[in-house]
């Protein structure tokens, strides 16, 4: 049995602290059993309960993975808390490189009161999250956005790290679409800009692209049908509309 309080800890190179970590562990071999365990990183905190599988051959060796079945809860989940970042050397763009999946089999249960990651905030997620062989698949998440509600499924393919592959099908209701454009920087596009569009939309849209290790969207790879409605709709500014004003 182990039990930890208050650990401090950091990655060795990487700029990941953890803190404040209590939990109540009991070993069985070469597996663990979580009966609590809480920590901070950042400005996230994460709570969890379950059982972790092949623990020390995953931490003495590189060719081993870890197997994960666990509930989490969160009050404040900030992506960027998690994920391990690299600067181009010809850009400031932030890569996020997702190759830890690899090594991973991963079972969570999801359940977070706040999200944020980069322009994107939800709230009241909730779904399970499964990781394998370096695909992470979402099933069964719903969560408030944007105004609105989404309900739906993704899935990240990150085993070719130079480029990911996206897919997704998802549903939202009374979704406030200059925010969406906003959470989405726009999607990738300049002709209609979040400052261009107004609304409330419901919406059903099935999607596929592919995705660069900063999670840009090749948008010339993109592949999506899609089912929109938009109430209250206006477009300001739009200079396709605004050239026809003469007539």
């Amino acid at each position: 049995q182990l039990k930890l309080l208050d650990v401090e800890f950091a990655f060795k190179g990487a700029d990941k602290n953890i803190k404040n970590l209590n939990a109540n562990l009991n070993f069985a071999g070469n597996d663990l059993s979580v009966k609590s365990f809480s920590f901070h990183t950042g400005q996230s905190d994460i709570y969890l309960e379950g059982s972790f599988v092949n623990v020390l051959n995953f931490i003495y060796f590189d060719d081993q993975r870890l197997h994960i079945d666990t509930r989490v809860r969160s009050m404040d989940l900030i992506l960027e808390d998690f994920l391990l970042e690299t600067t181009t050397s010809k850009t400031e763009d932030k890569n996020y490189d997702l190759s830890f999946v690899k090594n991973l089999d991963l079972s969570l249960a999801l359940k977070v009161d706040k999200f944020h990651f980069e322009n994107f905030d939800a709230t009241q997620i909730q779904g399970q999250l499964r990781v394998k062989d370096g695909v992470i698949k979402t099933k069964n998440i719903a969560l408030n956005a944007n105004d609105g509600s989404y309900n739906g499924h993704f899935t990240i393919d990150a085993r070719n790290s130079n480029l990911y592959t996206l897919s997704a099908n998802l549903n939202g209701s009374d979704i406030n679409i200059h925010k969406l454009f906003q959470s989405f920087k726009n999607f990738g596009q300049t002709v209609i800009a979040a400052d261009n569009i107004y609304g409330n939309a419901n919406l059903s849209v099935r999607y596929l692209s592919k995705m660069k290790p900063n999670l840009e969207i090749e948008v010339s790879t993109i592949e999506m049908s899609s089912s929109l409605q938009i109430q209250k709709g206006n477009l300001k500014n739009f200079d396709p509309l605004l050239s026809l004003s003469d007539f």
